[in-house]
């Protein structure tokens, strides 16, 4: 009896170490996942940091291999980018842009967008730039980079020149035309009180719709970009006459806009601009399009 129950510790000490000797040897592997300190090698993760590296500005680099630039606009923005009578798109900033193109040797290709749009087109990637009467506004600077100003625009109000309206007070009332998505809109939304005395605001796709219909007496008052109003007046081919009020909704600097972190490209193109301003080119197209020199220097 002795012998067996001696027999039995013997064997349960021996499955005893067994045992504590496997569970060792597993915790051991277990830190062996430590050694997945290999993990620290996935601190090689850090090259993803590289990765951060890597994130470098390519902007110019891709048009430039491309070969061309893509520039979005409202084709029906005169004289800064319209259709003339055999549909091709020149303009202003047609002229400017591809005085820019030739000075960086690659060719400029003017997309036509909706307006209201046009940013989310850009940030898309849909267009390189825009380039189109884009007046700077804290709006549009929050979604989109702007360039150095080269050109000044007044958010102007044009009414029938027998109308009764002579100031913003003298809006109450009355119905207002714009065009969706122009700085004229964000102009008018400044100005809370003479928006908010209004009977309605109308918003048209292009600012010749709302002369129109200025014309035609279905509104009473439009709130549009001088640049665009004074071409309009003087090519039109209406008998209308329009009087413009002394008081506006603002005044705007006309900029490109680019893609936030397409440092690369903006300075390019601002590099480009600063060559057709110094050698006179620049001024040349805005005496061709406006009578005078209104170049932003």
């Amino acid at each position: 009896m002795k012998k067996s129950l001696l027999f039995l510790v013997i064997v349960a000490l021996a499955f005893a170490l067994l045992f504590t000797g496997c569970t060792q040897q597993t915790g051991d592997t277990g830190n062996a996942g430590d050694t997945g300190e290999t993990g620290d090698t996935g601190e090689t993760g850090d090259t993803g940091n590289a990765g951060d590296t890597g994130e470098t500005d390519d902007s110019w680099t891709i048009v430039e291999e491309r070969g061309y630039l893509l520039i979005g606009l409202d084709d029906t923005f005169a004289p800064m980018g319209f259709r003339d009578e055999s549909n091709q798109i020149v303009g202003y900033d047609i002229d400017l842009g591809n005085a820019v193109g030739e000075k960086l040797g690659i060719e400029m290709r003017w997309v036509p967008c909706e307006w209201d749009g046009i940013t989310l087109s850009l940030n898309n990637g849909d267009i390189d730039a825009i380039w189109n009467g884009l007046s700077i506004t804290e709006e549009r600077s929050q979604q989109i980079d702007f360039s150095a100003p080269y050109m000044d625009d007044d958010q102007i109000i044009v009414v029938a020149a027998d109308s009764e309206i002579n100031t913003k007070a003298d809006l109450a009332g009355k119905v207002l035309g714009l065009q969706l998505g122009s700085s004229s809109e964000n102009a008018v939304a400044n100005d809370p009180d003479t928006e908010s005395s209004l009977a309605e605001i109308k918003k048209y796709s292009s600012f010749a719709e709302c002369l129109l219909d200025l014309a035609n007496g279905r509104i009473d008052a439009v709130c549009v970009d001088s640049v665009f109003f004074y071409y309009y007046d003087a090519t039109s081919q209406t008998d209308f006459e329009y009087r413009v009020l002394e008081e506006n909704f603002g005044h705007e600097p006309l900029a490109i806009g680019f893609r936030k972190g397409d440092d690369a490209l903006q300075a390019k193109i601002e590099e480009a601009f600063n060559e057709i301003k110094a050698d006179g080119t620049a001024s040349e197209i805005c005496i061709k399009w406006f009578g005078e020199d209104l170049v932003v220097q």
